[in-house]
């Protein structure tokens, strides 16, 4: 790990003397530095990440800003080269243990070494953690804002406050009265993508505190609130327990899962407020060390990988999104949504009746959905006959199933309702617990009826009864000997398959998520894109694909979101719309919603 001089160093320029200093040596270590921890400081560096996330939501939580200004502050604080201005410009690039592989000059490595930084100081504060993790931030970020240095650093926006405690703590007891200070915001600085060859280093020595941390909002800004590391992917489950995939950068070396063993007693992280994030899940190209190793990089990244994907619809979105992510230094669609494994559905689809969702593994939560969900909240509310079709608690089968059939001939705009009714109706008709959807014919010993013969699978048997069930709840005049009854019989299975279908994605990604797949027709009608035949023929295999590919390119990303929806969505579906409450989403500009990048903060807080 790291020697004990870069230790030393390292403390003097963060201002902050460890109790042990084995978290502090782990975030010195490079991944790749030493083969036996080869993740090195990967582990501190998601806690680090996700801690500042914490912190900077608090702050623009207390400031009092707009939703819009909230999401431009976002992808500012979001942009990628700090991180080497702050580690070269404090030194903190001298402290570091690299590995021979990868080098000393990748961005993601300073920003490894930074965020990890952060959280081994969360880790070894046992109180104060707020307090003590906001200094090294400041003094971390802080030597960046120099004057001689401003005409080579990113420009950032400023947080319209003029006092971190009124952020912060308003109990005055939450942070150290060294944060009492008024703040100065410091002016915007011009933006380039180079750093001055004879950019100097400087290290704030310990009396300085005061006047760094009077800058704090606007040195915050130096650090990315996001983890986009070399070769780690992140996902939050909807519980909200961390889980990681770790990729070595050499395509050559074997993964690890070496983790990190704190020394002391922690804080318990799962008290952390995590801010969802547009988290990387690729490797990012950095400009190789091989005389002509960059331009072989680039020639591939050049030769953009979803360039095989047939269809021209999707390669035009995909052109607008990396476009957006550009310019709003976001990282591109391949390095979250677009993984290899979509790409490899669009090539090779494991079936062909999974062909018509692909596209819908693209453009799910997209801006122009968000558009068209906001065009469905307005027709809501100009419809008398919305009203008459909401989602009501206690409604008899029969009542439900009248609705569905009649939602099925009425506008476009409301067939998100029905959509809802069929997963409603499919809960209260057993829902999950059947045979004929859990899989399990027989669940114990006693579900084992000794004696009785009964050929075929039981798992269609058991449907069978289900369905027969609801025929008699729903239709008790038709004679089961008719043809009318065994039509309708036809219609209730095929109900029941699609309410299935509609409450493994609202099990799996939040109420919200069906909202999240509307869009436009061919006659310019808000609807939803996805037919219901479309998910009525889908073999389970393609469907448990589809479900996995979602959940494994984006499957934090559709909970983020699919939450913010349906805030918006549940008073539309119930009828609790009034004229005195409009929506944020409502009042949104066009432009400003399609500005936006799938899966970007901004977008999301448009939605809130």
């Amino acid at each position: 790990m790291a020697s004990g001089a870069q230790v030393q160093r390292a403390e003097s320029i963060i201002g902050y003397k460890f109790t042990s200093t084995d978290y502090l040596r782990q975030a010195l270590t490079a991944a790749g530095a030493e083969w036996k921890h080869s993740d090195g400081n990967r582990a501190l560096a998601q806690i680090g990440a996700h801690w500042f996330d914490t912190l900077l939501t608090i702050l623009l939580w207390r400031s009092g800003a707009s939703k819009v200004n909230k999401a431009k502050w976002r992808i500012d604080f979001t942009r990628k080269d700090h991180f080497t201005f702050a580690a070269k410009r404090t030194g903190i690039s001298e402290c570091i243990k690299y590995s021979p592989d990868h080098g000393a000059e990748s961005p993601t490595v300073f920003r490894y070494a930074i965020n990890a930084i952060i959280g081994a100081v969360l880790l070894d504060t046992k109180a104060h953690s707020i307090s003590t993790t906001l200094g090294v931030i400041t003094r971390v970020g802080f030597a960046v804002m120099d004057d001689f240095i401003q005409p080579h650093a990113p420009e950032l926006s400023v947080l319209p406050t003029a006092n971190v405690v009124e952020l912060l703590d308003n109990d005055q007891d939450m942070i150290d009265p060294i944060f009492d200070s008024a703040l100065e915001f410091l002016p915007s600085i011009p933006e380039t993508d180079q750093m001055s060859p004879d950019l100097e280093r400087s290290v704030h020595p310990q009396g300085e505190v005061q006047l760094i941390y009077d800058d704090l909002p606007a040195t915050i800004a130096m650090l990315d609130s996001q983890v986009s590391i070399d070769g780690l992917s992140s996902n939050l489950d909807y519980t909200g327990v961390i889980t990681t995939e770790s990729r070595l950068l050499d395509s050559n070396a074997g993964t690890s899962s070496t983790r990190t063993t704190p020394i002391q007693d922690s804080p318990s992280m799962s008290s952390l407020a995590l801010c969802p994030s547009r988290l990387p899940r690729a490797t990012i190209t950095t400009k190789s060390t091989h005389p002509q190793g960059g331009d072989k990089e680039m020639g591939k990244h050049k030769s953009a990988p979803y360039a095989s994907i047939p269809d021209a619809a999707i390669q035009k979105f995909i052109t607008k999104e990396r476009a957006k992510c550009s310019s709003q230094h976001l990282p591109p669609p391949e390095e979250t949504y677009l993984t290899p494994e979509i790409q490899n559905a669009f090539r090779e689809p494991i079936h062909e009746s999974i062909k018509p969702l692909l596209p819908l593994l693209i453009t799910i939560g997209s801006p122009d959905v968000i558009l068209s969900l906001r065009g469905m909240i307005c027709n809501a509310r100009a419809q008398p006959s919305f009203h008459s079709c909401r989602l009501q608690d206690g409604l008899s089968q029969a009542k439900r199933y009248t609705l569905i059939e009649r939602l099925e001939h009425s506008a476009s705009t409301i067939q998100l309702m029905r959509w809802y009714h069929i997963y409603e109706l499919f809960r209260d008709c057993g829902g999950p617990n059947t045979v004929s959807s859990s899989g399990y014919a027989n669940s114990t010993p006693a579900s084992f009826l000794m004696g009785q013969k009964c050929l075929g699978n039981p798992v269609h048997h058991s449907d069978a009864r289900v369905s027969k069930t609801m025929m008699k709840d729903i239709f008790p005049d038709i004679d089961h000997n008719t043809e009318e009854y065994r039509r309708q019989f036809r219609k209730i299975k095929r109900v029941r398959k699609l309410g299935q279908r509609l409450h493994t994605l609202i099990e799996k990604f939040g109420k919200g998520v069906l909202g999240l797949m509307v869009g436009q027709n061919s006659s310019g009608d808000f609807d939803i894109l996805v037919s219901d035949t479309t998910l009525f023929n889908l073999t389970g295999g393609a469907f448990a694909r589809f479900i996995s590919l979602l959940e494994s390119s984006q499957g934090e990303s559709l909970r983020n979101f699919g939450q913010a929806v349906w805030g918006v969505l549940e008073p539309v579906l119930f009828g609790m719309l009034s004229e005195g409450t409009v929506f944020h989403i409502e009042m949104v500009n066009t432009e400003d919603i399609l500005r936006q990048a799938k899966g970007s903060p901004g977008l999301l807080e448009l939605i809130r």
